[in-house]
């Protein structure tokens, strides 16, 4: 974690040199949903083991995965200049892009592998 970090630092320095800011948005995005996913798998190891990893949980991933990953995605859709206008709190994600993005983009990373759960639930699909 801490070397991603250090990754992440050296690619804001490089973007402020070069006016660059893909690589930066890209790996803020990416690498603390990659961890979420990590710390989710031993979960869901145990689960497989118990035969219990068989459906998704649609309304948890519903209620929390997509306001999460529309945190997430603020800041790209605010760079790209697609959505930015009629997408609300865009601009105020991109320019307060600090620990708040990352930590919603952790709670995905956990939420995709803990979603999948056994069909005992009248909720999952």
């Amino acid at each position: 974690m801490i070397a991603c970090l250090k990754i992440y630092q050296n690619l804001k320095e490089q973007a402020e040199l070069d006016f660059n800011i893909w690589p930066v948005v890209t790996f803020g995005l990416l690498y603390p949903i990659l961890f979420g996913a990590l710390f989710a798998l031993p979960g869901l190891w145990k689960r497989i083991r118990q035969e219990k990893a068989k459906g998704f949980e649609i309304g948890k991933f519903l209620g929390v995965g997509i306001p999460s990953m529309y945190v997430i995605l603020a800041p790209f859709l605010y760079s790209t200049q697609v959505f930015s206008f009629y997408l609300p709190f865009t601009s105020l994600l991109f320019n307060q892009y600090t620990g708040g993005v990352m930590i919603f983009s952790f709670v995905f990373g956990y939420l995709i592998i803990d979603c999948i759960r056994s069909r005992d639930n009248e909720n999952i699909l």
